[in-house]
This record gives C-alpha cells, sequence and structure tokens, in this order.
C-alpha cells in the first residue's frame, strides 16, 4: 500500500483538477486519461505518417503557430479534418487533465510518461480495491 500512495502522490501532482470528490468524478477522471493517451498515439502517428515532429504538428495545428508557407498542418486540415478536429479536441482534453505544458517534442515525451504513470496508477488502484472488497474510489480516498 506504500507504493500505491506514493504512486497517488505522483499521480495527484499531475492531474489538472486535483484529487476526485466523486465516484463520478474519478470517473471522468479515468476516462480523461484514456483520451490523452488516444491524442497522444494519434499525434505520434499523425507525424510518423506526415514526416515530421508531433511538436511541430502540434504548434501548427493545435496553437496556429504559422510560418507564411503552407505547412504540414495545412495539408493535414486539407487531407483530414476529422484528424485535425480529433487532435484539437484531444489537445483541450489533455490540457484540462493534466499539468503538464505541451509545446515540443521533449515536452510530449514528459507528457507520454505522465499520462502512462497516471494510467497504471489508475489500473494498480483498481487492482489494490478488488483484492480488498471495496471500490477503486473508497481506496482512493484512503491514500490521499
Amino acid at each position: 500500500m506504500p507504493g500505491l500512495r506514493d504512486r497517488w502522490t505522483e499521480t495527484s501532482f499531475v492531474l489538472a483538477r486535483g484529487a476526485p470528490c466523486t465516484i463520478g468524478q474519478l470517473a471522468i477522471v479515468e476516462k480523461a486519461v484514456e483520451v490523452c493517451h488516444e491524442f497522444l498515439e494519434l499525434l505520434e502517428a499523425t507525424a510518423r505518417e506526415y514526416d515530421c515532429l508531433q511538436g511541430y504538428v502540434y504548434q501548427h495545428l493545435v496553437i496556429h503557430v504559422g510560418t507564411g508557407d503552407e505547412t504540414v498542418a495545412d495539408r493535414i486540415r486539407a487531407d483530414d479534418p476529422a484528424t485535425c478536429e480529433a487532435l484539437v479536441n484531444g489537445a483541450n482534453t489533455f490540457s484540462s487533465t493534466m499539468r503538464v505544458k505541451l509545446a515540443d517534442d521533449a515536452d510530449l515525451d514528459t507528457a507520454r510518461r505522465a499520462v502512462l504513470d497516471a494510467r497504471e496508477f489508475l489500473r494498480l488502484l483498481h487492482a489494490e480495491a478488488k483484492t480488498r472488497g471495496e471500490s477503486a474510489f473508497a481506496l482512493l480516498q484512503t491514500l490521499g
């Protein structure tokens, strides 16, 4: 249990909303962390498909850094507006869920690690709660 408590301390630090106060808030955090994971995977796949850095795609699609020239982001918008919209929505969920700055590839590596750690904490929380015969939310309340 001390290991789980330590993981919760780390996880709660990167969650933008802090500790969930209700079962419903815990469910929302769990879903949001999964959306963050999917966003980062989509960003990685999109950058690979267009042969550019993830930070470049993020900067040009999400925060609209412009160079005046046609950018990869312009091609993505034209080729696949659904992916563009998914990336922007995922980035919005990320910024409201995780307390990690996103700007370049180094930040995205940090973000990926934070999301993976949060997912692992939630997995361990549910496993430990099941072992104890209590809800994940009840167990979470004893950690912080």
